[in-house]
């Protein structure tokens, strides 16, 4: 019963303390963030607090030391149940209105955010040494987002909910894991030595036959173009002469032939080629400074001189 009570006093005393208005300041500067404000606090007030952050961020873009909207954009995320994100923007809005003037709205924003601070989910990515020492030029990741080495081994506050670590290295095979984090707990993730990634050969086999396959391509269209002029020397739009054995059957079937040679082993090359780099990017992964590769297209091209086969790669 006495510890009730001592609820109930802290409660009233809140309840009953002044609070500095948090009205979104005039912006003459900026009618458009001011708009946006106005439109993400009718939101707040309709319960659609969704939109209404995401609106108030928005706003915070083109006016990034709005001390009231910042303040408006916490109590939303509070709204939301995220107090990792609304513990950020209180602190934001406390240096904001530290250097602004503000000592009230300061004084306010400090206020939320300690007594935020107990209820907050921590989370600590965990690296022991022998992964360090193992792994060159590890990197993680927590939700996609770059985690310093300062962070490493370091707890710090994360949003309910589900959050992916995933840890990448030089020549090693990526490693990823789940945790769910809740409010007013602390979890630990470790990351594991990484194995090493084996070694893949078939993209270089199958890049160089397709560089092979491309010189040969060019073997023929050179022949093709050396026929074709002698065509050319010895034949008018109605005839040809048979001077210096020039045969004009025979020189157009060594045309057919180069064409088809060129088009088929063109071709041929350059999916090959295509191949074989998909295949470097895709087991290259964990040291390339791009995410994940999502797709691949391999799209062939022709036009009167030739032909060619375009690749576009996508990553996460």
């Amino acid at each position: 019963m006495a510890l009730r009570g001592c609820i109930l006093v802290v409660a009233s005393a809140l309840t009953l303390a002044p609070r500095p208005s948090l009205a979104v300041e005039r912006l003459p500067t900026n009618a458009k963030a001011q708009a946006i404000f106005e439109e993400a606090r009718k939101l707040d007030e309709a319960g659609d607090f969704k939109t209404a952050c995401s609106m108030y961020e928005r706003a915070l873009v083109l006016e990034p030391n709005a001390v009231g909207g910042r303040l408006h954009l916490a109590r939303c995320f509070e709204r939301l149940d995220k107090l990792a994100s609304a513990a950020t923007q209180y602190e934001v809005a406390e240096h904001a209105a530290t250097s602004g003037g503000q000592p009230e709205r300061a004084s306010y924003a400090h206020k939320q955010l300690q007594a935020l601070a107990p209820r907050l989910a921590m989370l600590t990515v965990e690296v022991p040494r022998a992964v360090r020492e193992t792994a060159a030029d590890l990197r993680i990741t927590r939700d996609g987002q770059p985690l310093l080495e300062t962070a490493w081994d370091t707890s710090s506050p994360v949003d309910a909910g589900r959050h992916e670590v995933r840890a990448v290295a030089a020549g090693r095979v990526p490693w990823s894991g789940m945790v769910d984090a809740k409010n007013g707990e602390s979890i630990r993730v470790e990351i594991p030595s990484l194995a090493l990634r084996p070694t893949v050969v078939w993209p270089w086999v199958t890049g160089g036959v397709g560089v092979l396959m491309g010189a040969a391509a060019g073997v023929f269209a050179y022949d093709q173009s050396v026929t074709q002029a002698n065509v050319r020397s010895h034949c008018n739009p109605t005839s040809c002469d048979r001077d210096e054995g020039f045969d004009p059957s025979s020189a157009n079937a060594r045309l057919d032939r180069d064409f088809g040679l060129t088009l088929g082993l063109g071709i041929g090359g350059g999916l090959a080629i295509g191949a074989g780099i998909i295949g470097l990017v895709m087991s290259s992964e964990s040291s390339a400074p791009v995410g994940p590769l999502t797709s691949a297209r391999l799209t062939p091209w022709f036009g009167p001189g030739g032909a060619g086969l375009g690749a576009r790669l996508e990553f996460e």
